[in-house]
């Protein structure tokens, strides 16, 4: 009996302690396999007020092969820009390689198979918080 109660605190202890995010639950899943899917934007805020309904940015597709490509408006023209991306090597950020070639780090808030936040403070020190679905 002491034996499982000892199995099951064990467990216990692993699974809590494999989320390395603010938010969401711990998962055995990998990182990646949370990570690559098709993302619709839930809400976006810039320090702390919601500008969801600028479509900036729609959906976001992250593929196995490290490409992603962001989907978005500007002035109610639709655009799509490809990049690469990476985890860095805690994997607690993930790093977007932009066309020009400059590299963006996202603080992983939360990644869950059918959910995701991430945040970023921008070169103006404005805090945008990205809030993700499974599309």
């Amino acid at each position: 009996m002491r034996l499982l109660f000892l199995m099951v605190a064990l467990a216990g202890l692993l699974l809590s302690s494999c989320s390395k995010y603010d938010e969401g639950k711990p998962s055995l899943a990998s990182k990646k396999s949370r990570i690559v899917n098709n993302w619709a934007v839930v809400k976006i805020t810039a320090n702390g007020f919601d500008i969801t309904s600028a479509k900036i940015i729609t959906s976001v597709d992250v593929r196995s092969n490290n490409t992603l490509t962001v989907n978005g408006e500007l002035f109610g023209t639709p655009y799509s820009n490809v990049g690469g991306w990476a985890f860095n090597s805690n994997k607690t950020h993930v790093l977007v390689t932009n066309n020009d070639g400059s590299v963006d780090s996202y603080e992983i808030i939360k990644l869950e198979k059918d959910s995701m936040k991430l945040r970023i403070v921008n070169g103006d020190g404005v805090t945008i918080e990205y809030e993700f679905k499974t599309a």
